[in-house]
């Protein structure tokens, strides 16, 4: 009876083997695909074509001739259907997208067997990958929008009141009569002259104007602890300041950064009028440090407070701790933060030029 079923038994087991390494090399075909499918990586600084291209490029050892495709989005059109259409090996998939309407193809050179499930496979991965870069591509475009309206209503609104001040001059010049009259207009240049010269110093920082004598040639012999002393008091805090260095800085810059800097710990005051501040200023090692605390609350995201339209304050704009970032790195320094003992803390680094 035994001799009946040893055969079978065997058959069996060879079958079982033959299964086993079959489904075994089409598992590893399976993850030689995805990772040329994954290879390309989903990034907004390639074009969705270039994209794609990148994916057929890498999906020729796999069987894939070409990708052909026809896809709207946001007011966009891309098409390369011209190229395979008439293809007996082309797999099409129609796209069912809120955002985005056309269909994805693959031109391969097999279609049988387990290739066409092979097949299936990579256009569904590849269509995901494909939509999810034209998502990405839509929410950078989107942002990037945003953000340079943001930029422009807070360039604007600063330009607003320059232009307004300047127009109330040339009224008044044309207009002064006696006087009295000339006087209380000196007194208002006097009164206004040092704010409208810190927005406009607060634009070019902005704007990396460059060909600005005042702001990319001109330096100055400039005491550190005079500078923040003149904002201590501008701004009313309560503040101790250690230490001293003169050094040789551009001060139309220098003073973009410690403005802004300062008017943060003054919008803090606002909410606590117990809040006070201590500023260090030493010199090691041919360097200026800078140590600006407070006692406010700390620092959320220290990593990311420079980032631009980066906020944490209601009715902020993310543009002024961007600037002085922007400001430290054309004067050759740096800029960290750091929350030591519960405080927060903001360190400048400068060259030591005397």
């Amino acid at each position: 009876m035994l001799e009946y079923i040893y055969p079978f038994v065997i058959i069996i087991g060879l079958t079982s083997l033959a299964v086993a390494f079959y489904f075994s090399f089409l598992i590893k075909r399976i993850l030689k695909i995805l990772t040329l499918i994954l290879s390309s990586q989903i990034s907004s600084a390639l074009s969705v074509k270039e994209y794609i291209e990148q994916l057929a490029s890498n999906l020729e050892t796999a069987g894939v001739q070409n990708i052909i495709y026809r896809l709207s989005y946001s007011k966009s059109m891309l098409s390369n259907e011209e190229k395979s259409l008439s293809s007996k090996t082309l797999i099409k998939k129609t796209l069912k997208d809120s955002e985005i309407e056309g269909y994805i193809a693959i031109d391969v050179k097999n279609n049988k067997g387990e290739q066409k499930i092979l097949n299936n496979l990579i256009l569904f991965i590849i269509t995901l990958q494909i939509t999810n870069q034209i998502r990405s591509k839509i929410y950078f475009t989107n942002e990037s929008f945003k953000k340079i309206s943001q930029l422009q209503t807070y360039i604007m609104h600063d330009l607003k009141n320059i232009l307004q001040f300047f127009q109330l001059m040339q009224y008044n010049v044309k207009n002064i009569q006696t006087s009295e009259q000339q006087e209380r207009f000196i007194n208002h240049l006097k009164n206004n002259t040092e704010p409208i010269n810190k927005k406009v110093n607060k634009i070019l920082a902005l704007l990396h104007t460059n060909s600005s004598p005042s702001l990319a040639s001109k330096v100055d012999l400039l005491s550190l602890r005079e500078l923040f002393s003149k904002y201590i008091e501008h701004y009313k805090l309560n503040c101790t300041l250690n230490g001293d260095a003169s050094v040789i800085t551009k001060k139309e810059l220098i003073e973009v950064a410690v403005d802004n800097i300062l008017e943060n710990i003054h919008d803090k005051y606002l909410l606590d009028d117990t809040l006070t501040c201590a500023i260090e200023i030493e010199i090691k090692n041919e360097k200026v440090y800078i140590t600006i605390s407070d006692t406010g609350y700390e620092f959320k995201n220290p990593h990311e407070i420079c980032e631009a339209f980066y906020t944490t304050k209601l009715g902020g704009s993310g543009i002024g701790m961007y600037q002085v970032a922007t400001v430290i790195e054309e004067l050759e320094g740096e800029i960290t933060f750091k929350n030591i003992n519960g405080y927060p803390h903001t360190i400048i680094t400068l060259p030591y030029k005397n």
